[in-house]
């Protein structure tokens, strides 16, 4: 699963597909939050090349996203994809793929 969405970044590059590659609990003082790193690929054929020869990384870009700790929102790839999508104002309009 990943999300599709064409973003452009500060370099003038473009990602189409974004795959969580890390997820962690983060602290800061009081603040209890999920820090999710999404990789970048130009589209959905870099990905594929990538699965086929893991030590080739066909990453363009990664995005870190900061959101709340939600027990009841669960932590599954899944529920962390919904929340990026709902929560996120860059990916909302983004499609499962």
């Amino acid at each position: 699963m990943a999300l599709y969405k064409e973003l452009i970044d500060n370099k003038g590059q473009t990602t189409k597909y974004h795959r969580i590659q890390a997820v962690a609990q983060v602290y800061n003082g009081s603040e209890e939050n999920v820090q999710i790193n999404l990789a970048g690929y130009a589209d959905t054929q870099y990905r594929e090349t990538e699965k086929a020869k893991p030590d080739n990384s066909m990453i363009v870009s990664s995005t870190a996203i900061t959101l709340s700790l939600d027990d009841s929102k669960g932590y599954t790839r899944e529920a962390l994809y919904a929340r990026i999508k709902a929560e996120v104002a860059e990916f909302a309009d983004a499609q499962d793929c």
